[in-house]
Order: C-alpha cells, then sequence, then structure tokens
C-alpha cells in the first residue's frame, strides 16, 4: 500500500508523512534517504530533517538511486517504509555523474549522426523513470505500507531549458504514476493536510 504526500517547500510535507507513518502503527519504521547532501545548506536541510525525526524509531537507510538494490529482508508486514522524497531521486537518477558516465560509455551514435541535447536528456529521463518505479515496487513488496514524499515544482510558469524541462516532465510522470497506484494522495499546503484521494489514517 501507498501513501504519497506533496506540496511545496516548506509546506510541512515532510512533517506530514513522519506523522502518517508513525500513526501507521509498524513495529519497523525505515526512513530511506535520497538526498545528496552539498554545501552548508544541504547540511542543514538534514539537519533540520533529522530533528524531525528524533526520538520516533526511525532507521534511516541512505540511497541516493538504485532504489532497486535495497534489500531490508525478512517478509515486511510489520514494515512501514518513508521515502524521502522524489525531488531527489528524480535528480539523482537524471543528472547524476554515474548515470552520465554509463550513457557516455554505451553511446554508439555513429560520428556524423549524434543526438541532440534534447533527445539525449529526454532518452535519459525515461530510463530514469524507469529504474524509479522498479525501485517504488521493490520497496512496495518489502512493506506493509509504503509513504513517498514528493513535491510541486510547477507553479512558475517559467521556460526552462531542455535538462530543467526534462527533469520537470520526469517528475510529472512520476508523480501522476504514484498517484495513480496509491491509496491516499495527501496535498499539504501552508502546513496544512488536504486530501486528494482515499480515507483514514487521519493526519
Amino acid at each position: 500500500m501507498i501513501y504519497l504526500v506533496s506540496g511545496g517547500s516548506g509546506s510541512g510535507k515532510s512533517a506530514c508523512a513522519e506523522e502518517m507513518a508513525v500513526l501507521a502503527g509498524g513495529a519497523e519504521l525505515v526512513y530511506i534517504a535520497t538526498m545528496e547532501v552539498i554545501g552548508e545548506e544541504g547540511k542543514r536541510k538534514v539537519c533540520r530533517h533529522q530533528r524531525l525525526r528524533a526520538g520516533k524509531g526511525f532507521v534511516t537507510v541512505e540511497c541516493p538511486r538504485n532504489l532497486q538494490e535495497i534489500n531490508l529482508g525478512g517478509c515486511g508486514e510489520e514494515r512501514v517504509i518513508l521515502l524521502e522524497c522524489i525531488l531527489n531521486l528524480a535528480a539523482n537518477e537524471l543528472f547524476g555523474e554515474d548515470i552520465k558516465k554509463a550513457e557516455e560509455r554505451g553511446n554508439d551514435t555513429p560520428k556524423g549522426r549524434e543526438e541532440t541535447v534534447e533527445s539525449a536528456v529526454l532518452k535519459r529521463a525515461k530510463k530514469a523513470a524507469e529504474r524509479m518505479k522498479e525501485g517504488i515496487r521493490n520497496l512496495e513488496e518489502q512493506c506493509r505500507l509504503l509513504v513517498i514524499v514528493s513535491g510541486d515544482v510547477f507553479s512558475d510558469g517559467v521556460d526552462y531549458g531542455e535538462e530543467t524541462n526534462a527533469y520537470l516532465a520526469l517528475l510529472g510522470e512520476m508523480n501522476c504514476w504514484i498517484g495513480a497506484r496509491a491509496s491516499k494522495v495527501v496535498e499539504v499546503v501552508c502546513g496544512i493536510p488536504v486530501r486528494l484521494k482515499g480515507m483514514g489514517m487521519e493526519v
């Protein structure tokens, strides 16, 4: 079973998702951290999230990409997983250096017929979506409840370059795919959870 929690930056979506995971009453709480810590701002964000989780019983697993490789062991019937978050995961899967290097090694396009930047990044985004979906299915099979945090970055109306547009398209595809699979979808607005789909497990 999947719950999807979305919202804008600073909306309170992380706190809401953590509360939903704790209220679910699993004997084992696992926090999948997808953020690659870069710079002081990244460190501050990680520290803030660690303070939010303190004392709630979460075991943290750091996995910035390749969720399909996670093996938590056991049957998972009493396990609740919190995946934080799709925005970081999508960026890591799409723009990670190891992803780009693998793409370069596998590029067999004949000279004189090189792909455009747009077609190359869209091809990479398609592969990223496949890996992310496989990874989420893998986590879903290892728990009773998978709470997924995503975000709203689609409201500014700005036309970006090819790589950013490919990232936004990847996020949009993943949000729709997860939302369709989810038993419950919540959008957090100004710290207030607004239920878009599903019932039960009050927050």
